[in-house]
Order: structure tokens, then sequence, then C-alpha cells
């Protein structure tokens, strides 16, 4: 692969990612020189933003976290992973049973992390897993919430409700993730509700 291919490859996974066109990641970014990255953004509500550095390795927030708190964090090299890795997944273009799957692979992702099956970036640094945990978490919350808008019609009331109350239960825990613990009371309140 030359390196115009490289490129369009890692544009394809930031789309991906931001749930964007490539046309509009390419109008919503911006060259951040001091680092060596580059921030990209979803400028719709709720939307994420990333920044890339150039060997691929990212850092991923949701709307709620600022670009000057993002910044900084991956300053102080904080990232969730490398582009086509398996910590964050778009769900652009799958359909209902593709995103329910997603989420099943998900929380046993989640899980397997949870019961100390880390690889050696996570070893290293407690930050780094509890990012990676955080944002597998929210990759669920926003699975939940793209099955009961999107593809509301194919469920019944009974998974409409469960999505939802599962979706809402991630949203009302976020701000207590302070530590893998905190990780764990969330996901264990998660894994309770019955599907």
């Amino acid at each position: 692969m030359n390196s115009e291919e490289y490129a369009m490859a890692e544009l394809k996974e930031i789309a991906k990612l931001l749930d964007l066109s490539i046309e509009d990641v390419k109008n919503n970014h911006k060259k951040l020189e001091d680092c060596d990255a580059t921030y990209y953004w979803n400028p719709a509500r709720g939307g994420l933003s990333l920044i890339v550095a150039s060997n691929g390795e990212y850092l991923c927030a949701t709307s709620s976290v600022s670009f000057e708190k993002l910044f900084e964090e991956f300053k102080m090299g904080k990232r969730n992973g490398k582009l086509n890795d398996n910590v964050f997944t778009s769900y652009v273009g799958m359909n209902s049973t593709e995103i329910k799957t997603l989420i099943e692979e998900k929380i046993a992702l989640l899980k397997d992390k949870l019961d100390g099956k880390i690889d050696d970036n996570e070893k290293e640094n407690a930050g780094y897993l509890l990012w990676n945990c955080k944002m597998i978490l929210r990759n669920i919350c926003m699975a939940y919430d793209k099955l009961t808008s999107k593809f509301k019609e194919e469920l019944t009331s009974e998974e409409i409700s469960n999505f939802t109350k599962k979706s809402e239960l991630i949203r009302a825990n976020e701000n207590n993730w302070k530590d893998i613990e905190n990780i764990k009371e969330t996901f264990n309140l998660l894994i309770d509700k019955k599907d």
C-alpha cells in the first residue's frame, strides 16, 4: 500500500469512527503542528471527536469533552487505541442484527478487560485501561441509542424499553467513572438488566 492508499484507508477509518462521510472528515479537521497529529470532529450534537497521531494512535472522546481537555490528555500520552483497533467500533451501515451482535461483542470485550485480559499498554498504564473501558461503555450506549432511534420499527416494545433503560443506565453512571471499580459497578448493573 503506497502512502496515498494508506492515507485514504486512514480517512475511511476516521469517517467510520466519527460517523461522517470522507468529505465531511476532510472539512472537519485541523492539523496540530506542535504534536504531529490531527484533530477531527463530528459537528453534530453528540458527535465524537478524536486526535490522531501520525503513527495512527488516537484519542477519541464524546462531545461532552472539550477540545482543550482532549488535547491535554493526548499530550500526556493517553490513547484509546490505534486505527483498525477493536475498542471503538462505528456501526455505520450496520443493520439491527449486526448492531446487536456488536453490543454482545463489546460486552464480552469489556468483561475480558475487567477480568484482567488486557494488552501490554493497558498493563503499563492504568489510565489507558480506564479510558478504553469508558470508550467501550460509550460505544455500547451509542449502539443502544442507534437501535432505538433508527431501527425502532424492527424492535419489539420490550426491546425498545430494555435498550433505552440500558442506555440511560450507562449515561447516568458515566460521571462516576473515576477508576476501574466504578466501571465494574456500571458493568455489573448493565449485565444484571434482563435482556
